[in-house]
């Protein structure tokens, strides 16, 4: 099978897109808040079948926050590191959703989707859910690929993350959530 690129799945029919004001995307927001391990980029992920939620799963393993001061490693991440020596020696940058591999942080068994998936013991009950997911607007071909595997029927997302400054004003809100959370 022939890898598509990572524009391939960035393209809007592949997406239902719902408001932030729809209880499935509200909880999704919520587990991201409690469950994600990566402040950079916060996503979490409900899937429902027939109105019911069946699982829940936020991103994240905490490898950035544990290397932010390591060698061969740019705010934590390997793939950032590498991306910036491709492009002092002259050659194009590594894509965003692209090489995730090359990163133990940055792995897609470590994506929220993925993650979901696998709290789920019974992977027959998955076929026909649909995915929310908060913190992102495009899945990437690993976690598509994962998502089809299992039955997935449709993933919903919040068009407005395609927006750079919402995802800014995002991880902001994130990182007061979190702390207030912290001081409780």
């Amino acid at each position: 099978m022939q890898e598509k690129s990572i524009e391939f799945y960035q393209r809007s029919e592949l997406y239902s897109y719902v408001d932030t004001s729809d209880r499935f995307m509200k909880l999704s927001k919520q587990v991201a808040v409690e469950e994600s391990l990566t402040p950079v980029f916060p996503i979490g992920i409900v899937i429902v079948r027939d109105g019911v939620v069946v699982a829940k799963g936020a991103n994240g393993n905490g490898y950035h926050e544990k290397n932010l001061n390591s060698e061969f490693h740019i705010k934590g991440c390997k793939r950032r590191y590498l991306s910036k020596k491709l492009e002092e020696a002259g050659k194009p940058k590594l894509k965003s959703g692209e090489k995730f591999e090359t990163c133990p942080g940055c792995d897609y068994k470590v994506h929220a989707e993925v993650k979901a998936i696998e709290k789920v013991s019974d992977k027959s009950i998955l076929k026909d859910a649909v995915v929310y997911m908060f913190g992102h607007w495009w899945s990437c071909f690993n976690c598509w690929e994962v998502m089809n595997s299992v039955g997935i029927k449709e993933v919903c997302v919040v068009e407005d993350f395609k927006d750079k400054q919402f995802q800014v004003k995002w991880r902001e809100e994130f990182a007061r959530l979190k702390a207030t959370k912290s001081q409780k």
